[in-house]
């Protein structure tokens, strides 16, 4: 009975039952990483100016894929294909100069702002990993109950990221 009156209200037994900041997490925005076809970039043997060009046509390259509807950035660490996402802008930047040092490589990414429930649209097979706020100190790997708890909720909305994304 509770559970048909919950659901009157609009509140579901999985959203109650759900981490606090989980059910925070859909309220806000958070930041993904469009998929980029680019190894990086060599800059040690260009001028800024030959840089700058590298980015822009690795970042046009990128932003006709995502219109074909190419998916998000993950990589490989410890056998395992990772999905960042982040909490805040700087979170983003932080983890795309990290990821660039650990590369000695420039990466032209493309940083896109979505809704939180966005990560109720995963697909258990397309990561093994899904890390919040990746190579920063609040990093927090989702558990698989957490992605259970997510797509419970937010799984049936039609939620994608915001076109025009910002490189940074």
């Amino acid at each position: 009975m509770l559970s048909g009156i919950r659901k009157l209200l609009g509140k579901s037994e999985t959203s109650q039952s759900a981490p606090p900041w989980l059910r925070d997490l859909g309220e806000t925005s958070i930041f993904v990483i469009s998929a980029t076809v680019s190894e990086g970039i060599d800059a040690s043997t260009m001028t800024q100016e030959q840089l700058l060009g590298e980015i822009r046509q690795a970042l046009e390259r990128d932003r006709e894929n995502q219109q074909k509807g190419n998916g998000l950035f993950h990589y490989l660490a410890n056998n395992q294909r990772r999905l960042p996402f982040f909490t805040s802008n700087d979170h983003a930047t932080k983890f795309c100069g990290e990821y660039s040092k650990q590369f000695n490589r420039v990466f032209p990414f493309m940083v896109l702002q979505t809704q939180g429930t966005f990560l109720g649209k995963l697909l258990p097979s397309s990561f093994d990993v899904v890390v919040m706020n990746d190579k920063s100190d609040d990093e927090r790997v989702l558990s698989d109950e957490d992605i259970s708890f997510a797509r419970r909720m937010w799984g049936n909305q039609t939620i994608s990221p915001r076109p025009g994304g910002q490189p940074i």
